[in-house]
């Protein structure tokens, strides 16, 4: 039983990431590659009217550092809550099967209560750095 509750828990937090990494390099691999078929000389490449431009790789909303922050802990939040909820019902599976033996169920009570806590700890970070980005903001 704890390993199929272990493989959930794994599928349910790899899975997200797999999707977003293979969305990453799928972005990143159709940016536009340099022709290697023009036959420019080095000389013409690099005279001072020719300006390299690199593209931010967090997207163009992101652009000042209350953005970046509002954007981090948007992420955050989009990723602690599933688990959140995972956690939650890997306790209330602690406290269901724990068969009348009085230390499993407190084992899944300790884990139901330390996920809420860990959760209200990442919304009252939110709340912190909206805080701070209304200071910053002008």
């Amino acid at each position: 039983m704890k390993l199929l509750l272990s493989l959930s828990l794994a599928i349910l937090i790899l899975t997200p990431l797999a999707f977003s990494s293979a969305s990453l390099i799928k972005h990143s691999l159709a940016q536009d590659a340099p022709d290697e078929h023009t036959n420019q000389p080095d000389e013409q490449m690099n005279q001072p009217g020719n300006v390299v431009t690199i593209p931010n790789p967090l997207g163009s909303d992101a652009d000042t550092i209350p953005d970046l922050l509002q954007k981090i802990i948007k992420w955050m939040t989009e990723i602690a809550t599933p688990i959140a909820v995972a956690m939650i019902l890997y306790g209330a599976f602690q406290m269901i099967f724990a068969g009348g033996n009085e230390t499993k169920y407190k084992d899944g009570l300790k884990t139901i209560q330390y996920t809420v806590i860990g959760y209200a700890i990442i919304l009252v970070g939110w709340g912190f750095a909206s805080l701070i980005t209304s200071i910053l903001t002008p």
